[in-house]
């Protein structure tokens, strides 16, 4: 029997992957951690979830260290270049290598900790969200060398909406998702193929 054995990932699966206009997304820390379950349990951050319950702040550390499949699947965190601060989250999930593709999503921004930055913030700004979206946008075409992204967001939902438009996604059309209780949800579908980035949003 002959083993087929995957190539190594392309990305590093600690540290820094990289450094927008004013923030920088990397693999959490482990102090991290708890911040970032405290954020997800949030109700007004939650409610956006497919599965909306709060989650275990130990089983999602236990996740978090060792049961994520960092490359084939991200939750970065999200922090201010100059304090290192965390603000949030943003990462994708099923990374196919052989498609080359990957869906994107888990944004989650803390805007307590951003009303302690925005005074200092040059009004010109895009926001935090927009910034890592746009980063994340380019790490993935440039350093995953994907040829598609795809994501989702809930009908209704107009600051993924925002976001979204802003990076280029372009809508597909609707879906019904099913939630855990057996209800189900209009999603809105999105995707950005590369040759869509590379003629609009590549930079020189």
């Amino acid at each position: 029997m002959t083993l087929v054995t995957r190539p190594p990932l392309p990305i590093p699966t600690e540290g820094t992957l990289t450094i927008g206009r004013r923030i920088l997304l990397a693999w959490p820390k482990p102090e991290e951690f708890d911040c970032i379950t405290e954020l997800r349990n949030r109700p007004q951050v939650r409610r956006f979830f497919l599965d909306p319950r709060p989650i275990d702040a130990a089983v999602n550390r236990e996740w978090l260290a060792t049961g994520m499949r960092r490359g084939e699947e991200g939750l970065l965190s999200i922090r201010w270049v100059r304090s290192d601060a965390f603000l949030g989250t943003i990462g994708w999930t099923d990374w196919d290598r052989c498609l080359k593709t990957a869906c994107f999503g888990r944004l989650m921004v803390d805007h307590h900790a951003l009303r302690r930055l925005y005074k200092k913030v040059d009004p010109s700004y895009p926001g935090v969200a927009l910034d890592a979206a746009m980063s994340l946008r380019d790490y993935a075409f440039d350093e995953m060398a994907l040829k598609g992204m795809t994501t989702w967001y809930f009908e209704g939902n107009t600051l993924a909406a925002r976001v979204n438009a802003a990076i280029g996604m372009v809508p597909l059309g609707l879906r019904s998702r099913l939630r855990p209780d057996g209800s189900s949800i209009r999603t809105v579908e999105l995707r950005l193929t590369r040759r869509q980035w590379s003629r609009c949003y590549k930079h020189p």
